[in-house]
């Protein structure tokens, strides 16, 4: 049987459907206002190296979350190209986790082939986590799509893993980790063969009586409004950014109690996974930082007299010290 392909679907809408045009928004996004404000490094993967373990990254439409997606990138560039990004993301809706472990994906920029190698370590220990490629594709959604074009942009010899975390079961969630964490444990080692990066997605707060019948502060001038979805989002953060002195489980409460992650599983996966690759592997401790924080709003605000919404995103970095 072949091995599956995931062929984009956002392409044309969410992110230009072009090879060209796509390059040239993505160096857009890095220039934006909320981006780094240069061009990353480009190449081939670096080889083992560096410090980052991973990045939390936003998903929607370019237009809106590229520049602040576009930070994240940037600092794995400058840690060096990984041979590997594992991508777990999701934004849920069936109580499973699952590894996809061959197969490819298409964007206009190219494609990314499934590391079978870095897939097959965690395949090997999976119990409570599913090996089943064509259900990841099956239930492939933007969350993991957008993060591909950053991806490729930086070298189309990175490789990927994907991981659709999909439950919000906080016990599947650690069992899940421990799994993943010893398949990735060699990697993070000072003999690893190649360097492996894990990039979480999700988006923060949607906010917006219309758009997702979420708006505490309706009503409130837009200003008002933008502020409280921003508070909102900075809550889980301020636990994200407490990551190697916070229970996992309290990323999961504070999103499922506020809906300021969209994708909340597979947040919590991959901060727990982190977590657990901390003991693993003996880092002496793990630094978060939040790059870039804002809402859809501060990138494009409404016209007066429109209803207001709001979602909000986060570029994090997760370095080993």
């Amino acid at each position: 049987m072949a091995e599956p392909v995931r062929h984009a679907e956002f392409a044309g809408s969410w992110y230009p459907g072009r090879k060209d045009m796509l390059e040239r928004m993505i160096e857009t996004c890095f220039f934006s206002t909320f981006g780094p404000g240069s061009l990353p490094k480009r190449g081939k993967p670096a080889g083992p190296s560096g410090s980052l373990v991973g990045i939390m990254s936003p998903h929607a439409g370019y237009t809106y979350s590229g520049g602040v997606a576009s930070n994240g990138y940037y600092a794995i560039a400058q840690d060096g190209i990984p041979d590997t990004v594992v991508l777990i993301a999701h934004h849920g809706g069936f109580d499973s986790i699952y590894l996809q472990d061959k197969g490819s994906w298409e964007t206009p920029l190219g494609t990314s082939i499934v590391d079978a190698d870095v897939a097959g370590n965690i395949a090997a220990v999976a119990k409570e986590i599913k090996v089943d490629s064509r259900r990841v594709i099956s239930l492939a959604d933007n969350t993991f799509e957008l993060q591909l074009p950053f991806i490729q942009y930086l070298s189309l010899d990175t490789k990927i893993v994907p991981i659709a975390a999909g439950s919000r079961t906080y016990s599947k969630i650690k069992a899940g980790a421990n799994e993943i964490s010893a398949g990735l444990a060699s990697f993070f080692m000072k003999e690893a063969s190649k360097k492996v990066v894990i990039v979480a997605s999700t988006d923060l707060t949607h906010y917006g009586l219309l758009h997702f019948g979420f708006a505490p502060a309706h009503g409130k001038p837009a200003n008002d409004q933008n502020s409280w979805v921003r508070n909102n989002d900075s809550r889980v953060l301020r636990l994200i950014e407490a990551l190697d002195q916070k229970d996992t489980a309290d990323i999961l409460d504070e999103a499922l109690d506020n809906q300021n992650l969209c994708c909340p599983g597979a947040i919590t996966l991959a901060m727990e996974t982190i977590k657990q690759l901390k003991g693993k592997c003996g880092f002496a401790g793990i630094n978060v930082r939040l790059l870039k924080q804002a809402t859809s709003y501060d990138v494009e605000p409404h016209k007066e007299g429109a209803a207001f919404s709001a979602v909000g995103y986060a570029s994090i970095v997760i370095t080993r010290t």
